[in-house]
């Protein structure tokens, strides 16, 4: 009887073994989950946080910097406020590492919106501080204009695997503030100049300043090609009562470049080479600016590229998650060990028993 009943007693805390040791390493494992899950904790601001504008009607540029903390980013939505009295959103361009545009620019008078990413790469993904893109601004009147992100559009997702993909994982943005000096850009206007007392003069009138004019827009070797397409864009500018300060190229495909060297004369022709990356249709366009910050009309172009033969479709952005792999020794799988261990000396021990 007595040998019957230790047998009961050695099967029934056998059970209560087995019943344990999986439960307790559920809660276990729940735990650590829970402790290693990112909290949203990706910034972003602007670099530099205070720009500051003397040079008259020159363009400045000032970085989108994203901070990921915890995060693992690869992708941020941009959406960019600022005032249009005072300063003009040009062009937003994107960095060398968030080098996917998942959504192109959309600028408007005070807001710009942008989507990038880092591509099918994922090991670019960020965890240290990286620039996601370049903003240029062309000032307009003299005095402080802040710039700032809209934090219902800006958002940033991580690859993280304690994160959802849909998750954003942005936890504050950083605005700043733009100093424009007295006269960084002034337009040509009529002035009238009245002389008193008697005798009075004649209001004397300044005729107002003619933009300059894009001549001549041509691309080398040709307006279609296949992606990687490389090409030379060549424009000719002229200015009948100034000189020609400034040329902007504008690619189409989301990048854009001012060139100021060897200006300041009354015809110039700017050279400039620049590569498409993807398939598709774009219209790229040069613009001229002079001495008083008149704007030419844009001559046009429109550059076809098509995929490589060996593509079937115009790559996307595919993410795929990084896997985490648990390292070894932590306490889960010293448990694992230690429950094995006490079960197998719980089998020999009814062995015997039996």
């Amino acid at each position: 009887m007595n040998i019957l009943k230790n047998k009961y007693f050695i099967l029934g805390n056998l059970f209560l073994v087995l019943i344990s040791v999986p439960i307790t390493l559920f809660f276990i494992k729940k735990q650590q989950e829970v402790r290693s899950r990112a909290a949203p904790s990706s910034k972003l601001y602007f670099q530099p946080s205070s720009p500051n504008t003397s040079t008259r009607c020159a363009s400045f540029t000032v970085d989108v910097m994203l901070d990921p903390g915890q995060n693992i980013v690869s992708i941020v939505d941009l959406g960019i406020t600022y005032d249009s009295t005072k300063l003009d959103l040009i062009s937003i361009v994107e960095s060398t590492i968030f080098s996917s545009v998942v959504k192109a620019q959309d600028l408007k008078p005070g807001s710009g919106t942008m989507s990038v990413s880092v591509g099918t790469d994922v090991i670019k993904a960020a965890q240290t501080i990286t620039k996601v893109a370049t903003l240029t601004f062309k000032p307009l009147i003299q005095g402080t204009a802040d710039i700032k992100f809209d934090t219902t559009l800006t958002k940033a997702f991580s690859l993280s695997t304690s994160d959802s993909p849909t998750e954003n994982v942005l936890s504050t943005t950083t605005p700043a503030s733009a100093a424009i000096n007295t006269n960084a850009c002034t337009t040509g206007q009529s002035v009238s100049i009245t002389e008193s007392p008697t005798p009075t003069v004649a209001p004397t009138t300044i005729s107002a300043n003619e933009p300059p004019v894009c001549t001549e827009f041509s691309v080398t070797p040709q307006n279609q090609g296949t992606a990687p397409f490389a090409v030379q864009f060549s424009a000719k500018g002229n200015d009948t009562d100034g000189t020609v300060t400034k040329a902007t190229f504008v690619y189409g495909d989301g990048n854009a470049e001012d060139i100021t060297e060897n200006m300041n004369l009354q015809s110039v022709t700017v050279q400039k080479d620049h590569t498409y990356q993807n398939a598709g249709s774009y219209s790229a366009t040069a613009t001229f600016t002079d001495d008083k910050s008149a704007i030419s009309q844009a001559c046009t172009l429109t550059i076809t590229v098509s995929a490589s033969s060996g593509d079937t479709a115009t790559p996307t952005a595919t993410l795929t998650p990084i896997e985490t792999i648990a390292p070894t020794g932590n306490f889960s799988s010293a448990l694992g060990i230690m429950g094995g261990v006490i079960l197998t000396i719980v089998g020999v021990a009814l062995l015997f028993a039996l």
